[in-house]
């Protein structure tokens, strides 16, 4: 491809426009978020090469220098990596309780809703989109996200519950001395 004109956009943000132009009849502007290795370099009249994906150009290259543009996809697996173990938990959570309840169906204490149901499900929440968002502004891999959910889950599962004190109506102030 052949660069028509290159040209700097905004004030505050700058971002570059390269125009470019293919042997035949096309012609298409190709943006750049930031000034970057090739950008800067362009000049009109240039042969660039172009890579494709899905009929849109995300990246240029000249002289073995190479810049994507805004539209490169990006690999961010690691919500994906949460919702992910956030299913796996949630259904090993469900087995547990349930297979509890097909065994025990009269006596199955721990594992109702009231001591341990309520909070398991809402760290398990919890853990899931923090870590998988934590991950995803910090840039860590996507497979670090399923072992960290596991163990932050745990973590606050350790952590001891805090009990509120009873509330003593005034009625019965006086049966409880």
């Amino acid at each position: 491809m052949t660069v028509v004109k290159t040209e700097e956009t905004g004030t505050r943000t700058h971002s570059y426009k390269a125009t470019l132009k293919n042997e035949g009849s096309w012609r298409g502007i190709v943006l750049f978020k930031d000034q970057g290795p090739l950008s800067e370099r362009l000049e009109p009249g240039d042969q660039v090469t172009a890579t494709l994906w899905r009929r849109h150009i995300v990246g240029l290259s000249k002289d073995g220098v190479q810049q994507n543009t805004t539209d490169v996809p990006r690999d961010e697996l690691q919500m994906k990596a949460a919702l992910g173990t956030l299913a796996a938990l949630l259904a090993a959570q469900m087995l547990v309780f349930g297979a509890v309840r097909l065994v025990r169906p009269r006596s199955a204490e721990p594992f109702t809703w009231d001591p341990y149901g309520a909070r398991i499900l809402v760290t398990i929440f919890g853990a899931c989109f923090g870590v998988g968002f934590l991950a995803l502004m910090v840039g860590v891999p996507w497979w670090f996200v399923p072992p960290a959910v596991p163990v932050v889950c745990a973590a606050v599962m350790l952590y001891p519950m805090r009990r509120r004190p009873a509330v003593l109506w005034p009625e019965d102030r006086h049966k409880a001395a």
